[in-house]
């Protein structure tokens, strides 16, 4: 059995800024938790969950023949996946094509469909307890992202193991996005 996800990934110059966002979080000191560390941050495009080794060949070969132009992505705002109980912070990617590119893979991939609505995001952190959460919000609600956009030329199927060290990533494929 193994864990898998499709993601797109970043560029250094994507993961710098977001880099930059969790040094001014660090300082600030407004959660107990954790930071994604640089090699892992990624946007999770579907996330397809737990699969057997069987079933891996069948599913790469549906990714495979999936069909969708390359685009290009661009960072929104800083926000959190819930204000009652919030425990990821995240950077949202409102590119509207990457919604529609979730919804085609959902389609390739149905047996994997899940119960969420899809919302473009990098995950920069994990919250386990907010200390102060006025001043979290507000540094939410404040601080502005630099309008950086990156080229999304393909999709990767990953695999993800956890252990004492954490998460780790493995790419098991690759799709390539069409040039159009």
């Amino acid at each position: 059995m193994v864990k898998l996800f499709v993601s797109i990934e970043l560029p250094d110059f994507i993961k710098n800024e977001l880099i930059t966002i969790q040094k001014k979080l660090k300082r600030l000191d407004l959660f107990e938790g954790s930071y994604i560390v640089p090699e892992n941050l990624h946007c999770t495009v579907f996330f397809i969950g737990i699969v057997a080794e069987d079933d891996l060949t069948a599913l790469e070969k549906k990714l495979t023949v999936f069909s969708f132009s390359a685009f290009q992505a661009h960072l929104g705002t800083v926000g959190l996946n819930s204000v009652e109980r919030p425990h990821v912070l995240w950077v949202t990617v409102p590119t509207s094509l990457l919604t529609v590119l979730a919804q085609q893979i959902e389609q390739q991939l149905p047996e994997y469909r899940q119960e969420r609505v899809f919302t473009g995001h990098i995950t920069i952190g994990r919250i386990k307890k907010v200390i102060q959460r006025t001043a979290l919000y507000e540094f939410i609600n404040s601080f502005t992202i630099s309008p950086l956009k990156w080229d999304v030329e393909a999709l990767y199927l990953q695999e993800s193991k956890t252990d004492q060290l954490g998460s780790q990533y493995f790419t098991r494929s690759i799709i390539t996005l069409s040039a159009d």
